[in-house]
């Protein structure tokens, strides 16, 4: 796959920026977007949370992921719950094949230039809501149902957190709520640099759609 008009060209579609900015900002500064392709496909946002140890290494990271080749379909945040040198890479909605081929690549880059993840980190991933409110309430019911408890600890790689609470159901600060974005976040999951253990979060998502958008 060469470029990101291949992927348009496969029908693949995505969100992205008109142009890049290297700045951090703020969690209410969302910047402009422009989308590509239709709008059928349900579409995944990724949050991953990192720390580092000095600034350099932020700008280097964040100089090296705004001149790959997708690197105008995420921003950078910053997160008061993380350390000083913390940040929050977010994408922008894509479809699941997009975010695959993001996260490969990003992953090295935050590898390369020392990033960290601790017990303050975590991966938080939206997915478009579906039009039919029962199906996003079954998904839901099925996160916070304690008979589960077990297993999405272990897909999860982490229990309950200060930050996401299998206690704190259908709100933020849980590990599943519906946002006024239009979309679900699931927040269970800790921060990862391995991309096998992030594709096994996507995919996991996947299977929860499949599971309950369909039924």
């Amino acid at each position: 796959m060469d470029s990101f008009n291949d992927l348009m060209n496969m029908g693949i579609h995505a969100y992205a920026l008109h142009q890049h900015d290297d700045h951090i900002r703020s969690k209410l500064d969302r910047p402009q977007m422009i989308y590509f392709g239709s709008r059928d496909d349900t579409l995944y946002g990724i949050e991953l949370e990192i720390e580092f140890i000095n600034a350099d290494q932020i700008k280097s990271c964040i100089d090296e992921i705004i001149k790959m080749e997708f690197g105008n379909m995420c921003y950078f945040t910053n997160d008061e719950t993380l350390n000083e040198y913390g940040i929050e890479i977010v994408t922008f909605p894509m479809t699941l094949e997009i975010q695959l081929i993001f996260w490969d690549a990003v992953l090295k880059i935050l590898k390369n230039n020392g990033a960290n993840i601790s017990e303050r980190t975590g991966t938080h991933i939206h997915i478009t809501k579906s039009e039919n409110p029962k199906c996003n309430k079954n998904m839901l019911e099925y996160i916070y149902d304690i008979k589960n408890r077990e297993i999405l600890h272990t897909i999860a790689n982490r229990h309950d957190t200060t930050y996401c609470s299998y206690d704190i159901s259908d709100k933020k600060g849980g590990v599943a709520y519906i946002t006024n974005l239009g979309t679900i976040e699931i927040r269970m999951f800790n921060a990862t640099l391995d991309y096998d253990i992030m594709c096994s979060y996507i995919m996991f998502v996947k299977s929860l759609v499949d599971k309950f958008y369909c039924s």
